[in-house]
């Protein structure tokens, strides 16, 4: 017979060997984040950084499937009217927030008006601006978003009137700021909406931990409407050195590592686990034209004909491919070499021109973040700008946070950032340097340059059209040179081999929803 002591012992095991069990059957997926996410809001998100944590966490009226071609999502249907400028939303029944309240179109009509609200003072309010009233709502000229055209007529449908038709309309509410928000809870945990253990979101993870500068836990919600995710948890690990990182995934601590250091990767490029896809996204100097001396025009194209960009690859050690226009090919073939040619002997006539002389210039102060290959870059200009016209710049490299927070306050005379598209047409390019664009950081302005986007946006691809984009990129980097297209950007990673499901589409979108091992 057995003791007391001995039936005790098994049973103690008996629960430890089940525990262990489950540990080792949980089913979790981890990544590597460059660094923290500026902000859990989708509202006023911006950076590349919340990209991964907002396409999973929440969900829009439509999305973009594997192919890239659009298809319904929190929308269950949605029709156009004869003269393209009204759509009607039937929003998908039975969806529940993570809290279990049922989704309503009231809640995307509480999202785009906290968009376009002025105190918000998000980046991205302009993506609705081809709704009528939204600018003037945005500008407070006036203050009533009922005459905004956005209206919930009932919680199942959404109404939606356009000042113009807008061909691209549908792309944009695959980005996340036009996501459902929940107004309650906002006005109930103020800024703090977006903790863990406060937020309520309609994805299929819901975050639990964040601990700054170190990891986002994300579980899986079980109130997801397409039903319980395949992995149970997903951990975003934040590392900012690439040679931990890389370490990290040789260890398998990480099951994917993006983006990568070609300069630590070795014979990493050679395995399985190398993945190298199409990204619509262009690398590019900006300039502070309101700053001396890049506020003036033959400054900044003097700068533009003094890169040699052909070589900004192997100074990189990645194969990247030298830009002439601000779109990808991929997207808008119309414009390449749109952009002012290497020529420095030109460079040097144009700066001369400027009446300025180098040598009594200060150092021009060039801003980007940290990283081995943003260093690389940052020093070839350098050396560029020594070497054709006889400038003297400076490297400013803070870690990212910081970088985003100085490319606000727009105090450097250049700086070296991507841009990658929110969506697939080429607006999502032009758009950015108009007037009215939270996201233009260079302080230029052209009347000429706004109307174009302006009329481009209301008219099918065609050959009117790519005129219009042909003027807007004569305008943005020959005539003004207000940037310097550097190169385009492919998406390079490391994935470990087992893991199953993990497709990053051309906008840099991963669903973790498809993932499994």
């Amino acid at each position: 017979m057995r003791t007391k002591t001995s039936i005790l012992f098994a049973s103690i095991f008996f629960l430890l060997s089940i525990f262990v069990h489950a540990e080792n059957t949980t089913k979790t997926f981890r990544m590597r984040l460059v660094a923290d996410p500026q902000t859990f809001d989708w509202n006023i998100a911006t950076t590349p950084m919340e990209t991964y944590l907002l396409m999973n966490i929440m969900e829009g009226l439509v999305e973009f499937d594997g192919g890239m071609k659009l298809r319904a999502a929190l929308a269950k249907s949605w029709t156009v009217s004869e003269d393209q400028r009204t759509y009607t939303f039937k929003i998908r029944p039975g969806v529940k927030w993570s809290d279990g309240k049922f989704l309503t179109a009231h809640h995307f009509a509480d999202s785009w008006e906290r968009l376009l609200n002025p105190l918000t003072a998000a980046p991205y309010a302009y993506m609705l601006f081809d709704i009528q009233g939204a600018e003037e709502y945005n500008a407070r000229k006036h203050t009533d978003f009922s005459k905004v055209g956005v209206r919930a007529i009932d919680a199942a449908t959404l109404e939606v009137r356009l000042k113009r038709p807008v061909g691209y309309f549908l792309q944009m509410l695959t980005f996340w700021v036009t996501f459902p928000i929940r107004k309650d809870l906002v006005a109930q945990h103020g800024t703090a909406w977006t903790k863990p253990g406060k937020i309520v979101v309609l994805g299929p993870f819901v975050p639990t931990q964040y601990q700054q500068g170190n990891l986002i836990s994300l579980t899986r919600n079980d109130l997801y409407y397409r039903g319980r995710p395949k992995l149970d948890e997903v951990h975003l690990k934040i590392v900012n050195e690439d040679s931990t990182a890389l370490n990290l995934f040789k260890t398998g601590e990480l099951d994917c590592v993006l983006p990568i250091n070609f300069l630590e990767l070795g014979d990493l490029i050679k395995s399985p686990s190398y993945k190298n896809v199409p990204y619509f996204r262009t690398s590019f100097i900006g300039f502070n034209t309101q700053k001396y001396p890049t506020n003036l025009p033959n400054v900044r194209q003097a700068i533009a004909m003094a890169i040699d960009k052909k070589n900004v690859g192997k100074v990189m050690h990645q194969s990247k491919i030298p830009a002439n226009s601000l779109v990808p090919p991929s997207m808008f073939p119309a414009g390449q070499n749109s952009g002012l040619e290497f020529d420095p002997n030109k460079a040097r006539k144009v700066f001369k021109e400027s009446g300025l002389e180098p040598s009594t210039l200060p150092p021009l102060e060039l801003l980007t973040y940290s990283s081995d290959e943003n260093a690389l870059l940052g020093q070839y200009i350098q050396d560029q700008l020594k070497k054709h016209l006889g400038l003297k710049v400076t490297l400013n490299m803070p870690e990212y946070k910081t970088f985003r927070t100085q490319l606000d306050l727009q105090t450097a005379a250049m700086h070296y950032r991507p841009w990658g598209a929110d969506y697939s047409d080429p607006d999502t390019f032009f758009g950015v340097f108009t007037s009215w664009s939270g996201n233009n950081r260079t302080g230029w302005k052209n009347e000429r340059y706004d109307e174009i986007v302006k009329i481009a946006a209301s008219i099918q691809n065609g050959t009117e059209r790519t005129k219009l984009y042909k003027e807007a990129l004569e305008i943005l980097l020959r005539k003004d040179a207000a940037i310097v297209p550097l190169h385009y950007d492919t998406l390079a990673f490391l994935l470990n081999p087992k893991i199953k499901g993990f497709v990053l589409n051309p906008l840099n979108y991963v669903y973790f929803r498809d993932i499994t091992y």
